[in-house]
């Protein structure tokens, strides 16, 4: 994922205690190719300790037993546009969702979320 200009952190970034433990944040830094939103910004420590910024929001992803899970959570409560919880059997399956999410541009997760950020621009 790194190759494509994703940042994955190196450690789980949540506590073994919550939801999701072990799950692993992805973001896409801006001034890498992909999607991004108009007037979002968020600001993140990529897996070097350097603060960046992403106009693309964040995922994480972490395995079970025998699943990989890929989420997308932008909004509280939620589920909001775009958000979305899906498994998969296999770490690369999980990776090609990751990887759509962030560089396909009809990605329909995406997609739903830029419509709703547009929306609420206006």
């Amino acid at each position: 994922m790194r190759s494509q200009g994703l940042n994955v952190s190196d450690f789980p970034d949540l506590p073994p205690t919550h939801i999701t433990p072990a799950a692993f944040c992805i973001c896409l830094p801006n001034g890498n190719a992909g999607n991004s939103l108009p007037g979002w910004e968020t600001c993140f420590t990529d897996h070097e300790g350097i603060e960046q910024l992403s106009s693309s929001g964040s995922l994480t992803i972490w395995k079970t037993d025998k699943l990989w899970h890929v989420n997308v959570h932008h909004y509280v409560p939620g589920p909001g546009p775009g958000d979305f919880t899906a498994q998969f059997d296999s770490a690369e399956a999980a990776i090609t969702r990751v990887i759509s999410y962030f560089k396909n541009p009809h990605d329909q997760a995406f997609c739903e979320l830029l419509e709703a950020v547009v929306i609420e621009d206006k």
